[in-house]
């Protein structure tokens, strides 16, 4: 299964998101993989992230989980917001 998540913030605190980026590092779980993490400047919010996450087969609930866990780290960061979408399923 694969989520994106859509990540939203001014662009004067990009120090402050990429330090909570930082110190979290990829995922730790085995059943969790980040592919891909693209950004462009916005005009309404000033940064907008988007982020791909593959979760395994049969760890879909685990794998949502911990990506929200992960998204949780960011709370403290004035005017950033998000959200997780499940973006694909394998169909066979």
């Amino acid at each position: 299964m694969y989520v994106m998540v859509t990540a939203t913030y001014p662009s004067h605190k990009r120090r402050e998101v990429r330090a909570v980026f930082d110190r979290l590092g990829e995922p730790t779980q085995p059943f969790l993989k980040r592919l891909h993490v693209l950004g462009r400047a916005d005009l309404e919010c000033g940064t907008k992230v988007f982020t791909i996450y593959d979760i395994e087969a049969s760890k879909e609930h685990e794998g949502f989980v911990a990506v929200l866990q992960r998204m949780r780290e960011y709370s403290n960061i004035e005017g950033f917001n998000y959200s997780a979408d499940i973006v694909g399923i394998p169909l066979l």
